[in-house]
């Protein structure tokens, strides 16, 4: 006889939840979202830049800059950038959202009222899906 025991060996997924806004600029999101059961650890916001006149390269890297020294003494966030051809990619990654601080939440969308009532997985989709974006499950 088999026994299934839910729950104790359950393995982290992923979940992607993409738009494309086009003002002011055109960007592309993808929020990966990883978790465990219904609990996120790990959030990566992917931001693809469409170049323009409206939005130069110069005017990216000035962003940039801007985000890094505004975040140059977390611990637990990451950043990576790269510029090709007419598109501009950002990666910020908030790597323990136990650990997050304040400012760190507010850069992935959550209030400081929110800190001890952080959404769970379900919650997390359902408020991106009615703010447009489409998720989907990644990793089982």
């Amino acid at each position: 006889m088999t026994t299934l025991l839910l729950g104790c060996q359950s393995k982290t997924k992923t979940t992607v939840c993409t738009t494309t806004l086009y003002e002011p600029v055109e960007v592309k999101r993808e929020i990966f979202l990883y978790h465990k059961d219904n609990v996120i650890t790990k959030i990566e916001s992917n931001e693809t830049f469409k170049l323009s006149e409206d939005f130069s390269k110069e005017m990216f890297l000035d962003l940039e800059a801007r985000m890094l020294e505004r975040h140059i003494d977390s611990k637990n966030l990451s950043f990576s950038s790269e510029v090709e051809g007419s598109m501009a990619k950002m990666k910020v990654t908030l790597n323990n959202l136990d650990n997050a601080t304040t400012i760190e939440l507010l850069l992935i969308g959550l209030n400081k009222d929110d800190e001890e009532n952080v959404p769970g997985i379900k919650e997390t989709i359902r408020f991106n899906e009615k703010e447009g974006y489409t998720c989907k499950v990644l990793t089982d």
